[in-house]
């Protein structure tokens, strides 16, 4: 037995597929349902996604599990949503990220679905580097208002604002140049604020704190809404 095979076998024995996915509505196992017709490098990805995704939900408390979610075109919308995600890249960082948003969407006290729709966006167009950035700036910055976050007379040393030198010495395998530029990327999507634009003394695209949008984002990821 091959690898691939070994891992179809487990999946197909998996929690995921037996108490979860077998309430989709559709005919046949997942990856029929959703017509994942991928070359073999891909289709070994997207299993082996699934199979650390089911061996997360068995750690779930089953009794809290929303069941008529699950049932729901939503909740098969999330799924293939993060299965397309997932064979689109290789970017390990960025599927941990996509596994810790779909487990994230079971949640009873899950958001609107429009903001659940905005999230998609920001997983869809940011890599695995941005998000890890931008999970520092959050573990940093998430316990100050937004007013302190963007409006504070005096910064704080290696908190507000966080700039691209402070993270460079955190992420030392990135580069100075990549860091700003990921900085900026996180600006023109509205995760990051540019504190040079209420501190006219701080030089532009070098200094930044986290956004409402981005606090939210990031508070779904680490299952805190």
């Amino acid at each position: 037995m091959n690898k691939i095979e070994n891992i179809e076998e487990k999946l197909n024995d998996s929690l995921l597929i037996n108490l979860l996915l077998g309430s989709a509505p559709f005919t046949g196992g997942l990856i029929n349902a959703l017509n994942l017709r991928v070359n073999q490098r891909k289709d070994k990805r997207l299993k082996k996604f699934l199979l650390s995704l089911s061996s997360k939900m068995e750690n779930l408390d089953k009794t809290k599990l929303p069941k008529e979610y699950i049932q729901s075109e939503e909740f098969w919308n999330q799924i293939e949503f993060v299965c397309n995600e997932v064979r689109k890249t290789e970017d390990q960082k960025k599927i941990r990220y996509l596994e810790k948003y779909i487990i994230n969407s079971i949640r009873e006290l899950k958001p609107d679905i429009s903001i659940e729709l905005l999230f998609q966006r920001y997983l869809s167009q940011l890599s695995g580097s941005h998000l890890v950035i931008l999970e520092y700036y959050h573990k940093k910055q998430s316990t100050y208002s937004l007013n302190d976050r963007t409006k504070m007379p005096s910064s704080i040393d290696g908190v507000l604002p966080l700039n691209v030198n402070d993270i460079s010495k955190k992420f030392e395998h990135f580069s100075w140049h990549l860091i700003q530029l990921i900085c900026v990327d996180l600006e023109n999507h509205g995760l990051l604020f540019d504190w040079s634009n209420t501190h006219p003394e701080i030089s532009s695209s070098e200094s930044f704190s986290l956004t409402e949008n981005a606090l939210h984002f990031m508070r779904f990821l680490n299952n805190k809404l």
